[in-house]
Formats: C-alpha cells, sequence, structure tokens
C-alpha cells in the first residue's frame, strides 16, 4: 500500500496486491502463474502543468517607419492542472513453464496480458476548451511620424482557445510471450547456445473523445468537432542468438550475439474524417457534445470544413518493416579469478539498411544503430 501526497487535500492511497504460484507437475517440470496489481502516480509535470499563454493581437498597424507603427497585444492565461486526475492501475497476468530438457538445458515460457486503466496523457477536454472576446482597435487617424491615433470604437472579436490538460484518456493493452531456451555446453567446441525470444502485441487507445477546434479562413467559429476516440495497433516479434566460446589456453572469452527482428508492424485504429458530434461555441452557448445520429453523421462532407478532419490515405495504411539484423561481439580476458578486461562492439558489421517506408513511400529510414564500441573492466569482490 502506497500513500501518494499525504496530508494533503488532493493523497490518494494505492494498494498493490501481487501472488506468484509455482507447482511441480514433475521433477523437471514446472507450472508457474502470477497476477498483480501495480499503481503509478502522475509525474510531476501533470501535477503542476505550467499555465497556457495565448497571444492575440488586438491592434496590428504597421509602417515602414517603425516610429508610425503600432501593435497591441492582449493575452489569455488559462491553468492547464486537472485536480481530478485519478490513478494509473495496471493488471498483470501471468502463466509459464519450467522445463529441464536434459543435462544442462533449460527451457522457460511465459505469456503474459497487461492491461492499464487510466493512462496518463495531455489532450484537450471540455475544459480546456476556452472561448473569450478579444478587444479589437483601429486606426482612426494618421500620425507623420508618430503613433496614430485609435477610434474609440473598441469590438469585441471571439476567439477559440485550445490547450492539452492532464488526463486519464488512455488504455494500453499489452500481450504476448517470451521464452528462454538454454542449450547448454557442448564441451567439444567449448561453446555454449542460448536462444531468447518474445512476440509482443500492443493497443494504446484513447478512452475520451479527440477535440479538434479547426479554424476556416474569413468564417466565425461557432462549433468544434468531437471525433471518436482513436489509438494505435502495433506488434513486434524478435530472437536472440547468444554463442558464449571458451578459450581457456588464453583465458579469453568470446561472446557473439545475432538478434532479428522478425516482425515490426503498427497501424492507426479507429481513425475517422467524420466527426461524432460537435461542441456549440459562443458567449451565449453551453460549452457541452452534441452527438450526431448515424444518418447526421453520414452527411457530412468535406465541405464543411470545421468539424471534418482531413485525412491522408497513409494513415490507413499499416506500416511493417522487414526483418532486421543486429550483430554484436564481447571479447575478454581474465586477469585473475576475479578481474576481467572486455572489448565489446554493437553493430559490428555496420549493418544499417535504407528502407522504404510502407505507409509514406516518399520516406526512407535507416534502421538500426549506429556501430559503436567500447571497454570495460570488472572486479568482483
Amino acid at each position: 500500500m502506497d500513500q501518494l501526497q499525504p496530508f494533503s487535500s488532493d493523497g490518494k492511497t494505492a494498494v498493490s496486491p501481487r501472488i506468484n504460484v509455482s507447482y511441480d507437475l514433475l521433477p523437471a517440470f514446472t507450472l508457474r502463474g502470477g497476477y498483480g496489481i501495480a499503481t503509478k502516480a502522475p509525474t510531476l509535470n501533470m501535477l503542476y502543468p505550467e499555465n497556457a499563454y495565448f497571444d492575440v493581437f488586438s491592434l496590428n498597424y504597421y509602417k515602414q517607419d517603425p516610429n508610425e507603427a503600432l501593435a497591441l497585444l492582449t493575452t489569455r492565461v488559462y491553468e492547464t492542472g486537472n485536480d481530478q486526475l485519478k490513478l494509473a492501475k495496471s493488471y498483470k497476468k501471468e502463466l509459464g513453464i519450467d522445463w529441464k530438457v536434459g543435462k544442462g538445458q533449460r527451457l522457460s515460457i511465459t505469456a503474459y496480458h497487461d492491461k492499464i486503466d487510466n493512462a496518463y496523457d495531455y489532450m484537450t477536454t471540455l475544459n480546456s476548451l476556452q472561448y473569450a472576446l478579444i478587444p479589437t482597435y483601429t486606426v482612426q487617424q494618421e500620425v507623420a511620424g508618430g503613433k496614430p491615433i485609435l477610434s474609440d470604437v473598441v469590438t469585441n472579436t471571439p476567439y477559440v482557445f485550445t490547450y492539452a490538460t492532464p488526463t486519464n484518456g488512455r488504455q494500453i493493452i499489452n500481450k504476448g510471450a517470451e521464452f528462454d531456451f538454454d542449450m547448454g555446453r557442448f564441451d567439444a567446441i567449448r561453446t555454449s547456445f542460448q536462444l531468447t525470444g518474445a512476440y509482443q502485441s500492443t493497443k494504446s487507445t484513447t478512452t475520451i473523445p479527440y477535440i479538434l477546434a479547426q479554424e476556416v479562413p474569413n468564417k466565425t467559429m461557432t462549433r468544434v468537432g468531437v471525433f471518436a476516440p482513436r489509438g494505435t495497433d502495433s506488434e513486434r516479434l524478435m530472437t536472440t542468438l547468444r554463442a558464449i566460446h571458451h578459450i581457456p589456453e588464453l583465458r579469453f572469452i568470446l561472446t557473439l550475439t545475432a538478434q532479428t527482428i522478425w516482425i515490426d508492424k503498427e497501424r492507426n485504429v479507429d481513425y475517422s474524417s467524420l466527426p461524432i458530434g460537435y461542441i456549440p461555441v459562443g458567449s451565449d452557448k453551453p460549452m457541452d457534445i452534441v452527438y450526431f445520429s448515424e444518418v447526421e453523421r453520414q452527411q457530412i462532407t468535406s465541405a464543411d470544413r470545421d468539424i471534418y478532419l482531413s485525412l491522408s490515405d497513409a494513415t490507413f495504411r499499416t506500416e511493417s518493416w522487414k526483418p532486421l539484423w543486429l550483430f554484436n561481439m564481447k571479447l575478454t580476458k581474465e586477469f585473475a579469478k576475479n578481474m576481467g578486461f572486455s572489448f565489446y562492439a554493437n553493430n559490428f558489421i555496420n549493418n544499417r539498411p535504407l528502407v522504404r517506408s510502407t505507409r509514406n513511400p516518399e520516406q526512407f529510414t535507416k534502421r538500426n544503430i549506429d556501430i559503436f564500441f567500447g571497454t570495460e573492466l570488472s572486479i568482483k569482490f
């Protein structure tokens, strides 16, 4: 149990129970499982975010002579904090096996499902949508060599301001499986092998509507589009083969690692150009969402520029990369029983292919890390 912000008005208590169970079905075969709840507190920048500042020209009178030019700005400041933030909670389930396959050989497989509710994100909400009237001035008379004389008539121009505020408006679901196969040592070649791998699928979606204010030239904003919650879905399959070779005559240990990303995909989910509703804006209108019926929604076209969201074809394409290999090496020299000196080089063949994006074919990405190397000194006490 954690007490967060104790003795304060926004203090919260979090209980995080966890349980792990294992059962030996056979002397060499173990079944294990686990369940747990973990709680994550908001970061400081979410607890105490900076204010949102908006500067709007009330007058922008430009002259080549700076003595005659005049600009007047009106600033609106809004607090971006959210005192209704909840604690993010993660619910994780695991099921796995441990199997001693043979002499010096071991296989472990773990499947998991991890759901995070009330995950933190910065989003536009009803509370961060502000309607304001900004005073607008006009020039009544120009003054040669001096500032102009302004008219006594001041008009109020409506503006809509939006800013991001901390929310619990996201849910993240991670699921997948991991395995670890220790093949043991092959004495004939004085080398041991270990194969590990993992498959992970991640779906991250918003749980509250997406609000987007779009300005249309020469038109006063009267409504703001509201779109359905959306997110991303990604998956990755990766394996790593590690070979550890011993040269006892020289007290050398050579480690070679081959890592392969077999599957690497990402796609957008629930994106649509059509809104599910709108928020009317005006001095006499309440800030609330008015939802469309499905018939009304299907009648919306790109001509409704204030509430129609223009999306490119790339938004609906799946980003999918070809398999990628990464090769690392490490050479260790043992000087004494508890001392060693190592040289390592990652991506030592400098494999950095230039790959065309499947989502945006005009874009290319140089995948893999740069080649880099270094040394290590280890002392065991």
